[in-house]
């Protein structure tokens, strides 16, 4: 639930769409579900879920993730 949270936190800090939201937290969920997320830090995981669902609708560091 933290890591979701994390997501909406820095999806609202960027000002990103709720479509990017909704992708990012879908790639965590399964990122959690396949056990990746052992070992990492939460937030580092949901930082880059956020990253790449950007980099896959092509929202580049042009968008502000250079804020990050």
């Amino acid at each position: 639930m933290y890591g979701l949270s994390e997501i909406r936190r820095i999806i609202a800090s960027l000002g990103l769409a709720q479509s990017i939201r909704d992708q990012a937290c879908s790639l965590f969920r399964t990122a959690q579900s396949e056990q990746l997320c052992r070992g990492r830090s939460l937030e580092a995981v949901a930082a880059a879920s956020v990253y790449a669902t950007t980099r896959c609708n092509g929202l580049g560091r042009s968008r502000g993730l250079c804020a990050l």
